[in-house]
């Protein structure tokens, strides 16, 4: 899926299991927009839901960004090997 930085923030946050006001509430904007994000990526991938959305997403290689994401993902914690 070629996703804009927005798209993949939402979906990070998504897979964290945040709702649209928690994720509205990270990224600064309101509700809606997020809602409208979730709405264009929907029509554009021709896909339903939340969890159809992720799902192409991590099957097609999308990466969640940060260190919580990828602990959901995984189901695993994340190990820094940094000093």
């Amino acid at each position: 899926m070629d996703l804009s930085p927005r798209h993949t923030q939402i979906l990070s946050l998504i897979v964290e299991g945040m709702g649209d006001k928690e994720i509205a509430q990270r990224l600064g904007m309101s509700p809606r927009t997020v809602d409208a994000h979730l709405q264009r990526l929907y029509e554009r991938h021709k896909l339903h839901s939340r969890a159809s959305l992720v799902a192409k997403w991590l099957l097609e290689g999308g990466v969640p960004a940060g260190r919580h994401a990828a602990e959901a993902v995984t189901g695993l914690p994340v190990i820094s090997t940094a000093p």
